[in-house]
């Protein structure tokens, strides 16, 4: 997987994400990118308790953070700040694990969603879902919307 743009020069990882293999579990919030900071060099997203690691291949920890999600600036999505490799990390992994795992995401425990009005784009009708996170999913927005065409395909993400 690779990920680029602006966004990330404007944190000051400009190439963080070039060529990234992910591996994550799809019943728990762990997620796995490698290379990362280091061509020897891993980010592991855990949840429960919420942690942030920087480690080698071989398991040893260079860096660890608790609650990682607490020690971004705010405001969280202000662009002139720089962030250090555990918020790139924590941002990234909470954004891809989620991204990979829906809808299955929105069977465990404490996900609420339901079905809302359609929302029209250009000739088409999307389903919509609204969905509500609990506190034990890492999530950049506990409450989102999902958007999904005839085919069931996810169009959209709000």
């Amino acid at each position: 997987m690779s990920l680029g743009g602006v966004f990330w020069a404007a944190r000051g990882w400009p190439d963080i994400y070039s060529k990234q293999t992910v591996t994550l579990d799809p019943h728990r919030e762990h997620i796995v990118f490698s290379p990362f900071t280091a061509p020897d060099r891993m980010s592991v997203l855990d949840v429960a308790p919420e942690r942030v690691a920087i480690a080698t291949r071989d398991g040893r920890i260079i860096e660890e953070r608790f609650n990682p999600r607490g020690s971004f600036p705010l405001p969280f999505l202000d662009g002139s700040t720089p962030w250090d490799a555990i918020q790139v990390a924590y941002f990234t992994s909470a954004a891809v694990w989620n991204y990979l795992t829906a809808p299955f995401v929105f069977t465990l425990s404490g996900v609420e969603a339901r079905e809302i009005a359609p929302w029209r784009e250009g000739a088409q009708t999307w389903r919509r879902l609204a969905v509500t996170f609990p506190k034990t999913i890492a999530n950049h927005n506990a409450d989102q919307v999902f958007y999904y065409d005839d085919a069931f395909m996810q169009r959209r993400m709000d």
